[in-house]
């Protein structure tokens, strides 16, 4: 694979096998290993993520990449040469188009330092590279959108800002519910759920789908 030069970006829709489950999401990988990206790519692939990546090895390539389009998820490495990710994370708080992108940081080791310094510059997890697996990545993801369905709630009425609350908490304990449990234009294993409430019916489609996707990636993680 062709590392992208600073400034030019790499990018590349990535086939599943798998059938259609949530939405695609749109990824932007900032690592200067071709074999750490290429690895984080296949993992996400394994874990039933329909994803389109945009990768760049370096910090200078990391702005364009920003403007070029809004990302999903974010995935920084913290060692960059002669840089860190911390730049890299201090542009994307400050930048406009990616409000809703998640910052999901990979470390080389266990480095307490590192580890409070990224959380307290916005990202929402890290993950040891050592330690990565599909199922450290797939509950990384979901511990992201879990905040940023949480966030997104809080813009909705009281009856639904509690109804996603409790739903969120029984995925973030592994008790999935059943089918006939989701809000209603969710598609399970079985099919789309008929159920038919208002209040879920309210929802954003962005919302919506994010809810999609974390009920897709704890479905996965209780198999």
């Amino acid at each position: 694979m062709t590392v992208s030069a600073p400034g030019e970006l790499e990018r590349r829709p990535v086939a599943d096998s798998r059938p259609a489950g949530p939405r695609r999401l749109s990824v932007l990988i900032l690592d200067d290993e071709a074999a750490d990206r290429m690895r984080l790519v296949r993992l996400m692939r394994q874990a039933g993520l329909q994803i389109d990546v945009t990768e760049v090895a370096e910090v200078e390539g990391f702005g364009p990449a920003l403007d070029a389009a809004s990302y999903d998820l974010v995935f920084i490495d913290y060692w960059l040469g002669l840089e860190n990710g911390l730049d890299a994370l201090a542009l994307l708080a400050a930048h406009d188009g990616q409000a809703m992108a998640a910052a999901i940081m990979l470390t080389g080791a266990t480095d307490p330092e590192v580890i409070v310094e990224a959380m307290r510059s916005g990202c929402v997890d890290y993950i040891v590279k050592a330690h990565l697996d599909v199922g450290t990545l797939r509950a990384c993801i979901a511990t992201a959108f879990e905040r940023r369905v949480m966030s997104a709630a809080m813009r909705e009425g009281n009856d639904l800002r509690a109804a996603i609350r409790r739903l969120v908490e029984r995925l973030a304990r592994g008790r999935v519910p059943g089918l006939s449990e989701a809000p209603a234009g969710f598609t399970g294993p079985s099919g789309p759920s008929t159920l038919e409430r208002p209040a879920a019916r309210r929802l954003s489609a962005g919302l919506l789908q994010d809810l999609e996707l974390l009920w897709h990636l704890r479905q996965e993680g209780g198999d």
